[in-house]
């Protein structure tokens, strides 16, 4: 995983888009594996939003024999909690230090 943690990743958003990300954070919560991945440009430069924020994205996290993967949390109500806990685990000062 420590290996991710500088590599520009390329995923598929919700609408089949392609999008860079790079990894944050992989954390376990209801013991599960999730991933907070943070938008970037192709050189791995954080992308802002609209409102000049940085965005994230939780997916599951899965390690595989031959590399990891990012899915996606389908249950809204998962998602949910899965947001509130990362949220009250690392504030925006822990995102501000990668």
């Amino acid at each position: 995983m420590d290996e991710l943690e500088n590599d520009v990743i390329e995923i598929v958003d919700e609408d089949g888009n392609k999008i860079n990300v790079s990894l944050v954070d992989v954390f376990v919560f209801e013991d599960k594996e999730y991933a907070a991945l943070m938008c970037v440009d192709e050189n791995g430069e954080p992308l802002e939003n609209e409102n000049g924020e940085q965005e994230l994205i939780i997916r599951y996290f899965v390690e595989e024999d031959d590399g990891c993967s990012f899915n996606e949390i389908e249950d809204d109500e998962e998602f949910d909690r899965v947001v509130e806990f990362f949220e009250n685990e690392f504030d925006d000062e822990d995102l501000d230090e990668e």
